[in-house]
């Protein structure tokens, strides 16, 4: 995806699709600058193995908030983007 239209998504909780379909974050964009995305906060993040989407928070359960500390620092490269749609929140 291009900058200008990840931009449109700062602030609001998204699923995320990076890396050909091989990982989901769902969480909510910070910032996109200089052709790389930050996140605010990481919900969650799913990884394709063998076919199915696995949630790398249930696998790691109370080591999550680490790795999620870790993402939230990591600038992730806007070309990565394959899609990027805004999450309903549940009332």
């Amino acid at each position: 995806m291009r900058q200008e239209e990840l931009i449109k998504f700062v602030g609001v909780p998204v699923d995320a699709v990076i890396m050909n379909s091989r990982m989901v974050i769902r969480g909510v964009i910070d910032k996109v600058e200089d052709g790389y995305v930050r996140f605010s906060s990481i919900e969650d993040l799913f990884v394709l193995v063998h076919g199915r989407r696995l949630s790398i928070r249930l696998m790691l359960a109370g080591s999550f908030m680490e790795l999620e500390e870790l993402l939230q620092r990591v600038l992730i490269p806007c070309n990565l983007f394959e899609s990027c749609r805004q999450r309903k929140l549940k009332a």
